[in-house]
């Protein structure tokens, strides 16, 4: 099957916005300028996308919409966790950068319906790749709510394990999919290849936040509260 060049994109957006993510949310000593560059770089990829694909930007606005409601009725309520230092805070939408990808990814919404009016009354709700985006949004609530209800904090054992196993499932539908391609939107594979990108980034600053040398990125208050918590624990 072919795809275009925005499933890449998709990828790339997923594995650079969960890099810039995790710098923010652990506060990482980062110089500014490239931190900066980081999230411009995200913003022009995701304005291309929105631009590009309505079903992305619909399941993208589904994505944050939902993390903005588990942030107000869920994860602001909870106490720092043992796993989460002082500095981080649990909600998920805690950077200007995932309340405008939000409300940009809303607007497009809105554009592609009204340049496309006139196709939306000959719209068969019951047609196979209709069925399947429903079923995508589905899997696409299921993904966030469970993910931010179950592993709310930043950094955990817990959440490394969980999201290798959901990076391990999540690749395999993606690549059983490719066997129904003509039954599935493009945008459909998009939001999930951009959530392999995600865990992938994930996965990698977990795996390297065991390690003494990846120590220099952090905070020295950081540092110092890490070494509290694990005595604590002992």
């Amino acid at each position: 099957m072919e795809f275009s060049i925005n499933i890449f994109l998709s990828f790339l957006f997923g594995l650079i916005l969960k890099i810039y993510d995790d710098i923010i949310d652990n506060k990482l000593n980062v110089n500014i300028y490239y931190v900066d560059l980081l999230k411009y770089f995200v913003i022009t990829l995701f304005s291309i996308l929105f631009f590009n694909d309505v079903i992305f930007s619909l399941l993208y606005f589904e994505s944050t919409f939902l993390s903005f409601l588990m942030d107000k009725y869920y994860t602001s309520k909870l106490e720092i966790s043992k796993d989460t230092n002082e500095q981080k805070d649990l909600c998920a939408l805690n950077d200007n950068i995932w309340v405008y990808s939000c409300i940009l990814s809303g607007c497009f919404v809105a554009y592609h319906i009204f340049m496309n009016l006139n196709k939306i009354k000959d719209i068969n709700f019951f047609d196979y790749k209709n069925i399947t985006l429903f079923v995508n949004i589905i899997i696409n609530f299921f993904i966030v709510t469970m993910d931010i209800y179950f592993t709310p904090e930043h950094a955990s054992n817990k959440k490394l394990f969980a999201r290798i196993v959901v990076f391990i499932l999540l690749s395999f539908f993606v690549y059983y999919m490719t066997n129904f391609s003509e039954c599935i939107y493009e945008g459909s594979y998009g939001i999930l290849v951009m959530y392999i990108g995600f865990l992938i980034g994930s996965i990698s600053f977990l795996t390297l936040d065991k390690f003494d040398i990846f120590d220099s990125f952090k905070n020295e208050k950081v540092v110092v509260q890490e070494v509290i918590v694990e005595e604590k624990l002992e």
